[in-house]
């Protein structure tokens, strides 16, 4: 709302007292009281709806960014599980095929021996990476713990 100094204000009671008179003057300025508490209630609760739409169209927002975020992660984990399902469905077929062929030892081009390739060319390329000259700490093996050979009672002399 605009604000009025004291010298607008003045202007405006002296215009007010010759237009409307003393005797009416009163009364005049109690119902301008009212009317302008009044549009202030108005304009405080317009200004309150607003800013709950506002508040709600955020939300709103904020819920369609989420329930996208879910529908991403409900994507990805059912691909997931679908590259889950195929690998164990490629396992499966192996061991059946495995069991039927009575062999047990892997064959080139399985899964087994491809994982093989792949941690002999890891522990190379680790080997390769250390400096020359450096040889890995012996692994110590803990001692057994010495059990009792017999049952040893105890006598009572």
């Amino acid at each position: 709302m605009t604000e009025v100094g004291i010298s607008e204000l003045l202007l405006i009671m002296v215009v007010a007292l010759i237009v409307v008179g003393p005797e009416r003057l009163p009364g005049l300025a109690r119902k301008a009281g009212y009317w302008v508490g009044r549009l202030r209630h108005y304009v405080a609760g317009v200004r309150s709806e607003i800013e709950e739409q506002l508040q709600a169209d955020e939300l709103r927002q904020m819920m369609q960014r989420q329930e996208q975020e879910m529908a991403e992660l409900r994507d990805l984990l059912h691909k997931s599980r679908g590259e889950v399902e195929g690998s164990l469905e490629e396992v499966n077929d192996y061991l059946v095929r495995a069991a039927e062929s009575g062999d047990s030892t892997p064959k080139e081009g399985t899964p087994d021996t491809d994982n093989r390739g792949d941690e002999a060319e890891q522990a190379t390329a680790t080997r390769e990476a250390l400096p020359q000259g450096f040889e890995p700490a012996p692994a110590e093996t803990p001692e057994p713990v010495k059990q009792p050979v017999g049952n040893e009672q105890k006598t009572r002399h």
